[in-house]
């Protein structure tokens, strides 16, 4: 029998199509990363599964499979997604306890967004599609409005130039990145960078404002991630990056709508 999307409106289609591309992709990442997340635990520091009497291999290997058939299993049962929200954050809390290296710092924004997002697809339903959609995107963007805030905490310190050098250089240390050190090398271009990020991490909010404003911070983020990836070896694409299909998922939506091949795609569904 045909899976038929006559009747899903511009959302629906935007979701589902959200839904299988994001599920390929964390599946994609946890097949990569199978043997470091489970050889970098040690299980006498797994708080949550010693507490639960979990085996994090078993949880791991069942997070996997529910990441494989989670599309046909949810017409059904369509809390599959809290429940795999929930194994994600027993497996991920613990190994972010365990493990260490120079990644450590960004690993807990990468999992939790995958655990929120997988949350909204669980409840999508009761909130809705059109709602659903927002909160994956108001996820990603206030992860950058969050980290602005992070920043200015404490005073101004980070904006001085020679918090940005610290960072540039220990991950130069760390990970033999010349190139970025050489980006903040120059103290007033430093601190030049250091004001440019903050600022913009602060002014997310206006995002929400105007949908051409919000893409102007799209893709300026995205840049910003692919230059960070570039220069310092940060591989932010690692779990949190799969979130901007929400975006490639509305312009896949809205290509085929307005090029009226909408009912080829329908067909071939």
């Amino acid at each position: 029998m045909k899976l038929s999307l006559k009747h899903l409106k511009k959302d629906e289609q935007t979701l589902l199509l959200f839904t299988f591309l994001y599920s390929l992709g964390i599946l994609f990442q946890l097949y990569k990363d199978y043997y470091f997340n489970i050889n970098t635990i040690d299980s006498s520091c797994t708080i949550i599964a010693n507490g639960m009497g979990l085996n994090l291999r078993i949880v791991y290997l069942i997070i996997m499979s529910l990441m494989a058939t989670n599309i046909l299993i949810e017409k059904v049962f369509q809390a599959i997604w809290i429940l795999t929200a929930t194994l994600f954050f027993i497996f991920f809390h613990d190994f972010l306890v365990c493990q260490a290296g120079p990644e450590k710092v960004y690993m807990a924004w990468n999992h939790a967004m995958v655990f929120w997002v997988f949350l909204v697809l669980g409840v999508r339903k009761t909130i809705g599609t059109t709602r659903a959609i927002f909160l994956i995107k108001f996820y990603l963007l206030f992860s950058y409005f969050a980290g602005g805030v992070a920043k200015i905490k404490h005073g101004g310190e980070w904006m001085n130039g020679y918090t940005l050098q610290y960072y540039f250089l220990q991950r130069h240390i760390d990970l033999d990145t010349p190139l970025a050190w050489n980006l903040v090398a120059n103290l007033s271009v430093s601190k030049i960078v250091s004001y440019i990020i903050v600022l913009s991490e602060l002014l997310i909010p206006i995002a929400f404002l105007n949908k051409k404003i919000e893409w102007v911070f799209v893709v300026g983020c995205f840049i910003f991630q692919g230059i960070c990836w570039y220069t310092m070896k940060l591989n932010w694409m690692n779990y949190y990056g799969w979130t901007y299909l929400i975006y490639a998922s509305i312009l896949i939506v809205n290509y085929i709508h307005e090029n009226s091949l909408i009912h080829s795609w329908i067909d071939l569904a």
